[in-house]
């Protein structure tokens, strides 16, 4: 058969098509898929590959809008997902695409948006299938949607400071949901079913007047201190309560209900600030009670059976109650560690209390013990708070070996201070303010390291001449005796941070050089006129001070200026000039850069502020019982003031724009504001940045 040429030459083009397609098909299978990117298939055009949408099937997050992608943090540690960050970014609402698209729904870990200004979640917040946490606290929400009960892998939910009324009722669904945190809220009922695996649920600070008993199925915590309670609902018929761990403090309980001793698995009890008058014995049922917190309540005797917890309870807390005597067999406790007995009227100790030699921290301060020996044998103890009792003497046989390093007996009736209180070597802490001591006993600080000393408010009349036993000392407080004179050696407590020698006859001082913290207040102190060289006026000035000072207090020294000296501690935050009678600021002031508090109140002469502009950085001001009789425009210009009190003073009017002023952040006080004609509705109503109300006043305005 013979073929035309024409037919021939499109045969030939046939065949190299074919083989076209053969060498495309194999280098696709050969290489896969990338390396035929740069290679045109013959015979077919290119297609233009289309953007993934937003939302919707196949949509992505790099296809989200800029100002919702910056949002999204892709995880970089093993699993591939993302996490939603929305933390203090003033938003109103979440957008509604990140619960539409289709990665961010299959792939979304945590959704974290606190600080905000959301009034609801979106009601699709469900679709985001893999979400393990939500925290949206301090935001406005009122509700919650019921699909957060569909998210499968939800662990961690904290919708706290909001403004919700209930939880969800559909929340007991939730498989995985095991710590819900929803303080601060308006709630006023717990759902009847919680979810199967919850640990800690803490619903403190709401409205709650009435629980459940499916709380004590809770494994772990549950907190609702702070609430409306009238009681605890009865445990009797709860199948095998797990609960650990109960706070429902600061509430309004009378009573406990009967069958408490079936929570068998409970360690910690928490039901201070409540109105119990009594403790039921069935206490002692619950042996693996490790903590019980009942202070504050109005019960008058703890029963004898809560002994009976000799080997679990490891802290015991019942101040503030009216309890005359402890459980007279206390000495069975075999594994407490803390007592707070404090704020009763304990008048004295069990016979046994110093067989519980497991404890570590006592307070019994505010009782009405005499006899206190019992304590002095705790050879474990480390803290002792023995103030505001009626306890003439001190033991005087300290052991040497004991463990104690903190003791605080002021507020007694003690003359004298033992000898042996200095060989604890470990004493670190002494408290003697308040008594009638006239002396120091000799061997204190010998033998110790002592950190804090204070034996504020007796009837010393010189301290020891060797000062350099307390060099290790960074508090030293010795105001309010009769010291006319400090020794010389003050200069060698080289630790010394804290010193106050306020209310006593010193007419000068040696000053250590590391103080940062002095209070000289209400000394005959002589004046720069009176001893150029040797006032503390002048030697305040000294380097050392200028860079160490920090806080001054001057207060009731009858200064008729502004000490000239004290505009060179350029380190000083707090500075008390009050009760003097000093008539106007200085002009050096501004070198107080770093000045932020200032009490110039009842300085009877003082009739004006201009000028404490430059305080930049002041945030107290006191300017109370003066004669200031107009309000200084410079105050406007304090940015950082949070506190103002111009009380008791001449103004008789205020600026217009008083309310529209932003120096106030916190609080502004006003207390008998004499003859004031006529207040501004801007000072009812004075707002602050963000128009957020920040304004407290109190008024006593007496025309």
């Amino acid at each position: 058969m013979l073929f035309a040429p024409q037919n021939i030459m499109l045969g030939w083009d046939s065949v190299l098509l074919c083989c076209d397609v053969i060498v495309y098909n194999t280098v696709a299978v050969i290489f896969g898929d990338k390396e035929t990117k740069g290679i045109r298939m013959p015979g077919r055009r290119p297609k233009e590959d289309k953007p993934p949408p937003p939302t919707g099937p196949g949509s992505r997050v790099e296809a989200l809008p800029d100002v919702i992608r910056r949002h999204v943090i892709p995880i970089t540690s093993g699993l591939h997902g993302f996490e939603l960050r929305f933390s203090t970014s003033s938003v109103r609402s979440l957008p509604a695409e990140i619960c539409e698209n289709e990665e961010l729904m299959n792939s979304t870990y945590l959704l974290d948006a606190p600080n905000n200004r959301l009034k609801r979640l979106p009601q699709t917040i469900g679709d985001l299938e893999c979400l393990e946490s939500i925290d949206v606290s301090n935001n406005a929400i009122s509700s919650l949607p019921a699909s957060l009960a569909d998210l499968q892998s939800l662990s961690y939910l904290d919708v706290s400071n909001n403004s919700l009324r209930s939880l969800p009722s559909g929340l007991g669904r939730a498989p995985a949901l095991t710590d819900v945190r929803a303080s601060n809220n308006r709630i006023r009922s717990v759902p009847m079913k919680l979810p199967s695996v919850l640990e800690t649920i803490d619903l403190s600070q709401n409205d709650i007047t009435k629980l459940n008993k499916s709380i004590y199925r809770i494994p772990m915590r549950l907190n609702v201190s702070h609430n409306k309670l009238a009681s605890l609902p009865p445990p009797v018929g709860v199948q095998g309560p797990t609960i650990h761990d109960i706070d429902a403090s600061h509430n309004r309980i009378t009573s406990l209900p009967s069958g408490m001793g079936n929570l068998g698995c409970l360690t910690s009890l928490n039901l201070s600030d409540n109105r119990l008058a009594e403790l039921p014995a069935a206490v002692a049922r619950l042996r693996y009670l490790r903590l019980l917190d009942v202070s504050r309540n109005c019960l008058s005797t703890l029963p004898e059976d809560i002994c009976l917890l000799d080997w679990s309870l490891e802290e015991l807390r019942v101040a503030g109650n009216q309890l005359r005597q402890l459980p007279a067999e206390f000495g069975r406790f075999r594994r407490l560690s803390l007592l707070d007995a404090s704020g009763n009227g304990l008048q004295e100790l069990p016979v046994d209390f110093d067989a519980v030699t497991s404890l570590q921290v006592v307070d019994l301060s505010r009782n009405q013990l005499v006899d206190v020996d019992a304590v002095v044998k705790l050879h474990s103890c480390e803290q002792v708070n023995l103030s505001d009792n009626e306890i003439c003497r001190l033991p005087d046989d300290f052991d040497p070996s004991s463990s104690l390093v903190s003791l605080n007996a002021s507020r007694n009736l003690l003359t004298h201070l033992p000898d042996t209180l200095g060989y604890i070597r470990t004493l670190k802490h002494l408290e003697a303010a308040g008594n009638k001591l006239s002396e120091l006993p000799g061997t204190l600080g010998v033998y110790q390291l002592l950190a804090t000393l204070d034996i504020s408010d007796n009837r010393l009349e010189s301290l020891p001449r060797d000062l350099g036993r307390f060099r290790t000392v960074e508090t030293f407080s010795v105001c309010g005796n009769q010291l006319s004179v400090l020794p010389r050696t003050t200069d060698l407590m080289a630790a010394l941070l804290r010193l106050d020698v306020s209310r006593n006859q010193l007419t000068s001082l040696v000053l250590p050089r590391c103080v940062q913290s002095l209070d000289v207040s209400g000394n005959p102190l002589y004046t720069e006129q009176e001893d150029p060289k040797g006032s503390l006026m002048v030697r305040l000035g000294d380097v050392d001070h200028v860079r160490c000072l920090t806080e001054l207090h001057l207060s009731h020294l009858d200064l008729e200026e502004f000490p000239p000296v004290v505009t060179s501690l350029r380190m000083l935050t707090t500075l008390d000039l009050s009760h003097n009678d000093i008539d106007r600021l200085p002009q050096r002031l501004n070198r107080l850069s770093n000045l932020r508090r200032l009490d110039l109140a009842n300085n009877s002469n003082l009739k004006s502020l201009d000028g404490i502009a430059v305080l930049a950085q002041l945030e107290w001001l006191d300017a109370s019982a003066n004669d200031i009789d107009k309000f200084s425009a410079d105050l406007a210009s304090l940015r950082w003031l949070q506190h103002l009190d111009l009380s008791d003073n001449n103004l008789s009017s205020l600026p217009d724009n008083f309310g529209q002023l932003g120096f106030v952040s916190i609080l502004l006080q006003f207390v008998c504001l004499h003859s004031i004609n006529s207040i501004t509705t801007d000072l009812l109503f004075c707002r602050w940045a963000g128009n957020r109300l920040a304004l407290c006043t109190l008024f006593d305005v007496t025309n």
